[in-house]
């Protein structure tokens, strides 16, 4: 995380004025604390920027130039006696000195000025006491920046500019401005962004995309990608290199025990001629299937009984690849079996190519991590495995394997867990599922809804993510810890 910042909040007491809070610090890895700044009413709060920083996960590899943590001490001096159980930020802090530390969530973390962490007060109104019922997600973000070009390129600068965003339910408070791959670039309050320290001999384009945040770190959802080239040694323009549309969803259709047939819509050409589609299959195992110049494809040669998931992507002659659609799946049952399944889906926006199953020229697979526990509770015993089958640059493909573990059958399941990370799953396959924030809950569908004893289910899916794709460790089913 090259550009985190965090905020504290506090409330001033009656007759009060910011410009008599003082702020001191005998330690700090970061920037010195700025503000105070109003938030709302008799709210204000510090800020600390830790720009100067790339912190990176805890528990990777301590990589060259990047921080796994970064620690800092501050100072709030009022002009009186001041009752810290009035401030926001003092929530479930011990009050006592040299108190074992301990986590909270009312002290919020930006990625620039994205809310990754914590809960920031009301924005209608300073509370004499602090609610503990603020849900940010309940509340609607910024609509999407408009029209992002690119402008003045030079060798090694450019100007990206784009039309506002309109507010939702709080104002916009600037504009974080991605690489096409995810990367955070940089921040802004107004609607445009000047690029340097570009290639100069790059003759592939450079792709940027826009979110507007608001006041309390809600992003909207993406702009279009501006793209350009520096290099003037090629008589290439950004235009040359637009990929073929991302096709259709596939379904499945003629489903038997051993085959099915899969349909999509057809993709539109970009620049180059459209050459075919890829076929991948997800699940059970991640392979590429077929190549084929039609919007269809007949599978033969399946095992009955098993749920599979199939993405499609769009290829031209010169081997550029659209995004994929969200995952066709379908239950190859006997005559009278249960019904097929369908993929659910989140809208969450993705600017970066959703998965693939085997490599190709856009995507690396890394290789597969995993993080299991076991346990039972009472008469349920289970084991749930988590595994990355899949990653690239913002986005990943995994899966969960549930085992029943004890000697009765475990019938109308829910796997849950909490995510980590910041992932947010964009399609999910062999369960229904909701997720609110990092928590996910998996609910069987009627095919795979009771687990023999020594039995399993697979739930796989694909998601995104911006700044950590840490592996879930614990999970429950139906309430009872697989621990």
């Amino acid at each position: 995380m090259p550009d985190a910042s965090f905020r504290y909040y506090f409330t001033l007491d009656s007759g009060e004025t910011p410009s008599q809070v003082t702020l001191s610090s005998s330690y700090s890895q970061c920037q010195p604390a700025t503000g105070p700044t109003q938030y709302a009413g008799s709210t204000y709060y510090v800020q600390v920027s830790c720009g100067n920083l790339n912190i990176e996960p805890a528990g990777e590899a301590d990589y060259s130039g990047d921080d796994y943590q970064a620690q800092v001490q501050f100072r709030i001096t009022f002009p009186a006696a001041h009752n810290p159980a009035e401030d926001w930020s003092f929530q479930g802090i011990p009050p006592a000195t040299g108190a074992t530390p301990v986590t909270v969530s009312d002290m919020t973390l930006y990625s620039g000025n994205t809310l990754v962490w914590g809960t920031p007060p009301p924005a209608a109104s300073a509370p004499s006491a602090p609610s503990t019922t603020s849900d940010p997600s309940a509340t609607s973000a910024p609509s999407a920046p408009g029209a992002l070009k690119a402008s003045a390129v030079t060798p090694t600068t450019a100007t990206l500019s784009w039309t506002a965003s309109a507010a939702g339910s709080n104002p916009v408070a600037g504009y974080d401005v991605y690489t096409s791959a995810g990367t955070l670039a940089g921040t802004t309050t107004s609607t445009s962004f000047a690029l340097t320290s570009l290639n100069g001999s790059r003759t592939t384009p450079y792709g940027y995309y826009v979110q507007a945040v608001d006041s309390q770190g809600l992003a909207s959802p993406a702009s279009n990608i501006a793209q350009f080239i520096t290099s003037p040694d090629t008589s290439l323009t950004a235009s040359d290199a637009l990929p073929p549309s991302e096709p259709g969803t596939p379904t499945a259709s003629s489903v038997t025990s051993t085959g099915a047939t899969l349909t999509w819509g057809a993709s539109v050409a970009g620049t180059g001629t459209l050459a075919g589609y890829r076929l991948y299959e997800l699940a059970p195992a991640a392979r590429l299937v077929a190549t084929t110049t039609g919007p269809s494809y007949t599978l033969t040669g399946l095992s009955a009984g098993t749920a599979y998931a199939y993405a499609v992507e769009a290829v031209d002659g010169q081997d550029r690849t659209s995004q994929f659609a969200a995952p066709a799946t379908f239950y190859t049952g006997t005559p009278g079996a249960s019904p097929t399944p369908s993929a659910t889906s989140s809208a969450t926006p993705s600017t970066s190519p959703t998965p693939t199953a085997s490599p190709t020229s856009t995507t690396t697979p890394t290789p597969t991590a995993s993080a299991t526990a076991s346990g039972s509770a009472g008469p349920l015993s289970c084991s749930a495995a988590y595994s990355l089958v899949n990653s690239w640059s913002g986005g990943f493909q995994a899966q969960v394997t549930l085992t029943n573990t004890g000697s009765t059958a475990i019938s109308a399941w829910t796997l849950a867990w909490t995510f980590p990370g910041d992932q947010q799953i964009s399609s999910l396959w062999s369960a229904s599922y909701v997720q609110t924030g990092e928590q996910v809950s998996a609910t069987a569908e009627s095919y795979n809804a009771t687990i023999a004893p020594a039995g399993s289910v697979t739930v796989g899916f694909t998601g995104t993510y911006k700044n950590s794709n840490a592996a879930p460790t614990s999970f429950t089913v139906n309430g009872s810890a697989c621990s």
